[in-house]
């Protein structure tokens, strides 16, 4: 029988609304968030995983912000 590998992540909240943080801080954190995405998907190409399974909210927002978008698609993209 075939085994599946998969890495699982959830509730990354990309493009949370950051106002009580200094505007500089807050594009800091922003930053951290992709360069976490794309840590995880480092993680799941190193460990050969044949899934990656994100559950909970990938976004902050049911309208997320374009540029959050199209880091994720990068970031997938990446794995596929």
């Amino acid at each position: 029988m075939a085994r599946a590998r998969f890495v699982h992540t959830a509730d990354l909240h990309l493009g949370r609304p950051l106002g009580f943080l200094p505007p500089q801080l807050a594009n800091e954190r922003r930053r951290d968030q992709r360069r976490a995405l794309a840590k995880i998907v480092d993680t799941a190409l190193e460990r050969g995983a044949d899934m990656l399974l994100v559950a909970g909210d990938l976004f902050d927002s049911p309208d997320p912000d374009p540029t959050d978008v199209e880091a994720v698609m990068v970031e997938f993209t990446r794995f596929t």
